[in-house]
């Protein structure tokens, strides 16, 4: 059943109601043109009123204009919300909205848009999805960056255990949850836990790369057999 969101708009400022509801220890902050819910476009996305203006909202913030991104974040939202699409539609443009609330200082604000747009999330797929442990580095450099490590710490281990259950632990995805807790690990100064993640990143590396490699030589000597053949 599709989580019913409602969003009310008043007097410039925004309330909104659910009723079920590596990047930031770089040191350039993350952009909202490639983050905060950034899709690439495809024929589908492209078609779509809301994503049009979360597109536009997107750049507006990224040019700074943060008046008019946060005009047009909420339109995407009132026009995702009347086309029934939570997700991704309202879920990532309230996650963009939460970076732009971010940029304005407007850190309770900030916390409280990302987390609303998580508890969609969870009402539509649950916590154990990977869809929303996707979601979750993002909002990790948010609570960093007001004063929450303790809650940061705590999705980023979420994020991580969610993709070792969902892909194996020795994939690609879970690899780099690992790595963005490392890189916490790193930025809180905990580097002798940080150093013992990274050895562990450095096997799954490498049982990767090994992985690609054996499949590389399968193919050539199937490739091989064929060409006997003929």
């Amino acid at each position: 059943m599709r989580a019913k969101i409602s969003l009310i708009f008043l007097s410039g400022s925004i309330l909104l109601l659910s009723q079920n509801n590596f990047a930031w220890a770089q040191s350039e902050e993350p952009s909202v043109l490639t983050r905060f819910g950034a899709l690439k476009a495809n024929s589908a996305l492209s078609n779509s009123l809301w994503y049009q203006l979360d597109q536009k909202a997107r750049k507006a913030l990224s040019d700074g204009d943060i008046a008019q991104a946060e005009q047009l974040w909420k339109d995407a939202c009132a026009s995702a919300e009347s086309s029934n699409n939570v997700y991704p539609g309202v879920v990532n443009c309230l996650i963009g909205l939460s970076r732009l609330y971010h940029d304005k200082n407007n850190y309770g604000e900030s916390d409280r848009v990302y987390e609303l747009a998580m508890r969609n999330m969870e009402g539509l797929v649950g916590r154990s999805a990977p869809d929303y442990a996707k979601q979750l580095p993002d909002l990790a450099w948010l609570y960093l960056k007001h004063q929450k490590p303790d809650k940061a710490e705590y999705i980023l281990k979420q994020a991580a255990k969610t993709n070792e259950g969902a892909y194996g632990s020795k994939s690609n995805q879970y690899m780099e949850s690992l790595k963005e807790y490392a890189n916490f690990l790193n930025n809180q100064n905990r580097n002798n836990e940080a150093s013992l993640l990274e050895l562990q990143i450095k096997k799954i590396e490498e049982h990767i790369s090994e992985s690609k490699n054996n499949t590389q030589s399968d193919m050539q000597i199937d490739q091989s057999g064929q060409s006997d053949g003929n």
